[in-house]
């Protein structure tokens, strides 16, 4: 799924993260589509099945963005 398509809560699930992990700030809204594209498939998939908010998902993204962007 494109990340146009998403969900604005999901936006913000993804948004929340990468916010909490200090890859980018309270305004870049604008830079979350290029992480959102970096994720790998399953992540994507269990995010749009439970939400981009679900716990378990988020935890996915923060152990892939700690491995790959950090």
């Amino acid at each position: 799924m494109e990340y146009k398509e998403l969900k604005e809560s999901d936006k913000n699930g993804i948004h929340e993260v990468l916010f909490q992990m200090n890859i980018i700030g309270l305004e870049d809204n604008d830079k979350v589509e290029g992480y959102y594209n970096q994720l790998p498939e399953p992540i994507k998939k269990d995010g749009i099945r439970w939400g981009f908010s679900d716990s378990v998902v988020q935890d996915s993204m923060c152990e892939w963005f700690d491995k790959n962007v950090l």
